[in-house]
Formats: C-alpha cells, structure tokens, sequence
C-alpha cells in the first residue's frame, strides 16, 4: 500500500537529528507496527554520472521499527533518530515503509 509522509520538525538529537514524521494512512487497512528505512545525505548538486555514484555511496542508511498502529484514514506522529548528521547531511532524505502486518474491521451482517 502507500502512505503519506511529512516531515514536521528537525531538532538536533545527541549526534544527529530527530525528525518528528506525521504518517497518513489513506487505506482501510489498520497496520500493526512497521519499518522505515531512511537514506540521507548532502543535498545532491549537477554532477557527473561517476559523482552521481560517489554521492549514492556517501548517503547513510538506517533500518527503524515502530510498533505504533497505522489506524485507516488517520495521521500517526513518529519521531525517526537519524545519527550520525548534521545540518548540511540532511539536504537529502529517503524514506521507504514496510508495514505487513494488517487488520481489517469486521464483516457487516
């Protein structure tokens, strides 16, 4: 499925940041618990294809699991760690959502 995703704050964090993400879940599916696997980086400038690669292999990466719910047609506010980084290490960021675990309401009589 897809969800919505915004970012509603950065504040620093220990050695990096704390984004705090406002997560919409637009099905009718409620979803118990999930994982966000977050890339970031410098901001990506014109480069040459070989720079384009250097600056891929320069982004950080990191795997987060949530056991909050993801209740049909609602926002869910998270807060996602992102260490090591600074403030010029997070003019790019990617973020990806895994969530398997689904639950339907019950069948109307």
């Amino acid at each position: 499925g897809s969800f919505l995703i915004s970012v509603k704050d950065a504040q620093p964090y220990l050695q990096g940041y704390r984004l705090l993400l406002s997560i919409g879940n637009p099905s009718a599916a409620n979803f118990d618990g999930f994982e966000i696997k977050a890339k970031w980086g410098k901001k990506p400038q014109a480069m040459t294809q070989e720079d384009f690669v250097l600056w891929k292999k320069s982004l950080r990466e990191k795997i987060n699991s949530f056991s909050e719910k993801l209740l049909a047609g609602r926002w869910t506010e998270v807060a996602l760690i992102l260490t090591p980084a600074s403030a010029d290490e997070l003019g790019y960021i990617e973020v990806r959502m895994n969530a398997d675990k689904l639950s339907l309401g019950s069948p109307i009589p």
